[in-house]
């Protein structure tokens, strides 16, 4: 885990989202100077495990969000304001790098850039309807596939030009919600695809959206505004 540093954003700009009710976990950016970062410095700064200290992991070992020619996986839940041109969702970007964004036809598009070489995937689905909306965007490296999914669905596939042993790595921020205006509740960067995982987009979006959590041990529906325990065993 990665914390972000959020840039001209306080208490108050936190609101309630629908993955959860005992917090307000959901953050709304007003699309003007409101950003999250992580700095390059701090992404690069070698982890040490153990109670001494003694196992540094530095270097291509680290496994942060500067991608080189890993698979790239990039899910996040947000609702976007109506309206909303284009704006970046998530992105490490400079001479190369990834970037997540939403693009002036209400989509997203995912832009890969590397070896002077850009390659992009737009989504045909809009969300920019004041809607919660999934989206997950998958690279895989090894057959050059991109795939962008929207609440569940693949809205977009196409082959990437971008070859296999071309570098995504730079030494730029990581930004997160630059000029958008919405909020996002969720997200998640993964060095993976969804076969990576052993798992698919129908399995993932069940378990996330209409998963066990949302019943009681019994696998039955809530009745009120807490899940019921379930049967108790009785000594």
């Amino acid at each position: 885990m990665w914390n972000l540093t959020a840039v001209g954003i306080d208490a108050n700009d936190y609101v309630a989202g629908p993955l959860e009710d005992w917090t307000d976990g959901a953050l709304q950016f007003d699309g003007k100077g409101q950003y999250a970062s992580i700095s390059n410095d701090a992404l690069t700064q070698p982890n040490q495990f153990g109670s001494d200290k003694k196992f540094p992991v530095q270097g291509a070992a680290l496994t942060n969000p500067d991608f080189s020619t890993q698979n790239l996986l990039i899910e996040a839940y947000l609702r976007p304001a109506a309206g909303q041109g284009a704006a970046v969702i998530v992105g490490k970007m400079a001479a190369s790098g990834y970037q997540l964004a939403l693009n002036r036809a209400g989509g997203v598009t995912l832009t890969l850039v590397g070896g002077g070489q850009t390659s992009a995937i737009a989504s045909g689905a809009k969300i920019t309807d004041d809607h919660w909306h999934h989206i997950l965007a998958e690279i895989d490296r090894a057959t050059g596939t991109a795939t962008i999914y929207t609440d569940g669905v693949k809205t977009s596939t196409v082959n990437m030009k971008l070859p296999i042993d071309v570098s995504l790595s730079n030494t730029a921020d990581l930004l997160v919600g630059k000029g958008f205006a919405g909020a996002i509740e969720y997200l998640r960067i993964a060095r993976s695809t969804l076969a990576d995982s052993r798992t698919s987009i129908e399995e993932l979006y069940d378990w996330e959206f209409d998963g066990p959590f949302l019943r009681d041990f019994a696998g039955r529906d809530v009745k009120g505004k807490r899940r019921d325990a379930g049967a108790f065993l009785a000594r």
